[in-house]
């Protein structure tokens, strides 16, 4: 009988991703940004009322609490340079200031009601704070819908894959909307990859690739609920020298019957640009349902010297309009 020895330890790195994006600044002054926030205050608008009912609730149980938090220093401080920024705020279109502010002094006012209440009614306190919380929540809702989709994003990701070296990679990804049109957005993102260390006598250098790329997608329709999306989509890699990959001892060169020695590195593949480009027409059929049809051409793939054309068509289905179709059968 054959036995198997199974690891103490199985703990691994993977790899290590951080993401940042940047949106547009807050403008009062601004028509486009105030046109934003007013659809962004409408479609939540039942949550917003709901959460000033309980923080209405917390503060009438609370209220001897409260007239002692408004008369510390701290909370008069920070309620007076609320006050008093706003027309400045307003004449510098700094509105992140204005909401600071008011954090600030929301902030001052909770900790001076938790001082006030002297351990007799905790539970009405913490609860104040907890609808605090949750009307804040509901307003940082608000504020980031009104600013929309981020401009431009940047992502780092350093990867350690199994047998292969490991890499840096950097991505740069922005997005524009057309105005005045039905919804038609451009978009664009650049990459780089490049090895963390390279084992001495190899053939390659630290610049393993980058990429570019590119969509712009057309809303064909109403923009609200358009009847079908055209998009038409590029994607372009240059790779300095065909993919690495490390090969164990006992293993075969791929393709062939060569065995090779221990941590022997190979290159698959080949160097120089790999291009590809596809169209796709997606006709929205109601109900969550939709049917893509595409075209893809590319100069070569991974493995092959050669240009390929592809075709492809679907049918997607989107579950969460499953609430939506439930719900009004049930009523």
């Amino acid at each position: 009988m054959a036995s198997v020895i199974l690891p103490s330890n199985n703990i691994s790195f993977n790899s290590l991703a951080v993401n940042y994006s940047f949106y547009r600044r807050y403008d009062p002054n601004s028509k486009e940004f105030l046109t934003a926030w007013r659809s962004a205050l409408s479609s939540n608008s039942a949550s917003l009322l709901a959460a000033i009912k309980v923080v209405e609730s917390a503060i009438v149980k609370g209220s001897p609490f409260a007239e002692t938090a408004e008369a510390d220093p701290k909370v008069s401080a920070a309620l007076s340079a609320w006050e008093n920024g706003i027309a400045a705020n307003e004449q510098n279109s700094n509105f992140q200031a204005f909401v600071t502010a008011y954090a600030v002094f929301a902030d001052a006012f909770a900790d001076a009601l938790l001082d006030a209440d002297k351990g007799n009614n905790d539970s009405d306190i913490v609860t104040l704070a907890l609808s605090l919380d949750a009307l804040n929540s509901v307003s940082g809702t608000i504020l980031d819908d009104a600013r929309g989709k981020p401009l431009f994003t940047v992502n780092y990701t350093y990867a350690t894959p199994e047998g292969k070296p490991a890499t840096h990679t950097a991505t740069f990804v922005g997005a524009y909307v057309f105005k005045g049109g039905n919804g038609a957005q451009l978009t664009g993102n650049a990459a780089g990859s490049w090895f963390t260390t390279v084992p001495s006598g190899a053939t390659y250098g630290k610049l393993q690739s980058y990429q570019l790329a590119g969509e712009y997608d057309q809303p064909i329709g109403k923009k609200a609920a358009p009847r079908a999306i055209f998009s038409l989509a590029g994607y372009g890699q240059y790779q300095y020298s065909p993919t690495v990959l490390n090969i164990t001892a006992g293993n075969l060169a791929p393709g062939t019957n060569i065995s090779l020695p221990s941590n022997a590195q190979v290159l698959l593949g080949t160097a120089g640009w790999l291009e590809v480009a596809q169209s796709k027409l997606v006709f929205n059929i109601g109900k969550g349902a939709s049917i893509p049809v595409a075209f893809k051409w590319s100069n070569k793939t991974d493995l092959l010297e050669k240009s390929d054309w592809k075709g492809q068509f679907g049918f997607t289905y989107d579950l969460s309009a499953l609430s939506s179709i439930l719900k009004g059968i049930g009523n």
